[in-house]
């Protein structure tokens, strides 16, 4: 499961570097990489992926927000 972590910290990372950027576009498409990943998974479970995933999906409805969506 580490490393599957791993995946998503780094998308979520990169989406959170194109945020200081305020290149929303590429963060909301970088966070919802992390979401996809995490679908396409199977939705797996635990206090670490809940935790990454759900900064994912609000990072990711912010950068809607900041684009007017």
């Amino acid at each position: 499961m580490k490393p599957f972590i791993d995946e998503l910290n780094a998308l979520k990372t990169r989406g959170n570097d194109r945020f200081k950027e305020k290149a929303y576009i590429k963060a909301a498409t970088e966070f919802g990489a992390a979401i996809k990943k995490y679908e396409d998974k199977g939705k797996p479970r635990s206090m670490e992926v809940d935790t990454v995933i759900s900064a994912c999906y609000t990072n990711r409805a912010l950068m809607f927000h900041f684009m007017g969506d």
